[in-house]
This record gives structure tokens, sequence and C-alpha cells, in this order.
């Protein structure tokens, strides 16, 4: 019945929206229509086109967002052992983090050309300093009596960052992996939609030049359902590992 309730908004709009194109030549021209939108995304999966470009998008962007959440994670509970350090960076991370990956996607074709590897560049720092920032404030968040118990029974740097540290820091990644993966994939589409010659960024570009609007739909439908294949799997990572923060809470 959930489910029902929750594709009924999107039924209605499908439906005004098939509607208004077929009653109007000039709406069917601007907005295309879900009919003409569903043909165009099959004739691209019978050609190979959609599929192409799809799996170059997805690498890339799943790529930058593992490799972000890795070496962010290791740099922020890399912070937290040194006071000092922390304070200097932090500033660092923020601004980073809050820099706009438009700013700097002309350069990373400079710095890297125009192959997959500015791609990748792009989604890796779209989503690094996020995940370091959120490795950081989850590796604060350890309870500091519980810190001073380990402490005092001679617990060791690996116990600490076994037990308690890493731990705490995944709650917060975990909880953060949607918008990094979001944020990986924006970075993906603004390096193809600058300078490529595959991706769903280089298939929406070259369709807008063309104004072939139902083959740009196509191009937004699948990094939606990108979006939404991601948020899935997260859930289910979510739920494999959420015995870590149920070790923190038994640990405390």
């Amino acid at each position: 019945m959930k489910t029902v309730w929750s594709i009924t908004p999107f039924i209605l709009f499908l439906l005004a929206w098939q509607f208004a194109g077929s009653r109007s030549a000039t709406a069917a021209f601007f907005f295309s229509t879900p009919s003409k939108t569903m043909s165009t995304g099959v004739e691209m999966l019978q050609d190979g086109s959609l599929v192409m470009n799809s799996l170059v998008t997805g690498s890339e962007a799943l790529t930058g967002f593992l490799l972000g959440n890795l070496f962010g994670a290791m740099l922020g509970i890399g912070l937290w052992y040194s006071e000092a350090v922390a304070r200097v960076a932090r500033p660092y991370l923020v601004g980073l983090g809050a820099l706009p990956v438009f700013a700097i996607a002309p350069m990373t074709i400079l710095w890297f050309g125009v192959g997959i590897g500015a791609k990748i560049a792009l989604a890796f720092l779209s989503t690094v300093f996020l995940a370091a920032a959120q490795a950081f404030k989850g590796a604060q968040e350890v309870d500091p009596l519980l810190l001073q118990r380990f402490r005092m029974f001679g617990a060791s740097r690996q116990i600490l960052f076994r037990r308690l540290l890493f731990p705490s820091a995944m709650v917060w990644i975990l909880a953060s992996l949607r918008l990094t993966f979001g944020a990986a994939l924006l970075g993906a589409f603004v390096g193809e939609f600058i300078a490529s010659e595959r991706g769903i960024g280089h298939l929406i570009v070259r369709a807008s030049g063309l104004y072939d609007t139902p083959r740009v739909l196509v191009g937004v439908a699948v990094m939606i359902a990108m979006a939404l294949t991601s948020d899935v799997v997260i859930d289910y990572v979510e739920q494999r590992l959420f015995k870590w923060r149920g070790n923190v809470e038994k640990a405390k």
C-alpha cells in the first residue's frame, strides 16, 4: 500500500505531462512527452549508446567516490591524533569542502587532460574533503571518559583505533555516503559536461545542442536512476555494518 501511495504522484505527473505534450506541439518540442522519451530510451538501449555512456559515468563517479571516502576517512581520523595539526587543517577542510566543483573543473582539464582521469579527479575532489570532515567529527565524538579508561588499562594506539576511533568515525561517514555519492556523481558529470567524448554529461550536452529534448531527458533519467540505485546500495551497506554502532554503544 505504501508503494502505491509513493508512486501515485509520479504517475499523475506522467499523465499530466503526456496530456500537455499531446495537446500542444510547442510543449512537445520544449518538454517532449513520456511516451517519446521512453521510445528514445529504448532505441538508445538497442544501439548500445545508453549502456556505454552510463557505464562510463557510473565508473567515474564510483571510482572517485570510493577513493574520496577512503582518503577522506584516513585524513579525518589522522587529524584526531594531533590537536595542533587539526586546528591548522580545519579551516582548509571547510574552505575546500565548500569550494564549488564548477570553479576548478576547467583547471582539472589542464592538469589531467580530457580523459577519464579528469572526471575521476573531479569526483574525488567533490568527495574527499566532506568525507574527511565527517571522519574527523566522528572521531571527536568518542566519549572522553571511555577513552581515558582505555588508556588507563594500557590500550595501544591500534586498540584505540580499532575499538573506538574507527567505529565512531564510520558511523558519521556512513551517514554521509548518500551526500558524497551525489557529490561524486556531480563531479563526474561536470567533467563530462566541460570536455568529453563519452558519458551521460557528453550525451546531454550533445543532445542539447541538437535540441533533442527526449535524449536529454533520457540522460537525466539515467542520472536519477544512478542516485536511486546508490541509495538502495547504501541502505544495504548500513544495515550490514550497523553492528559498528552497536559495538560502540556496548563499549560505553
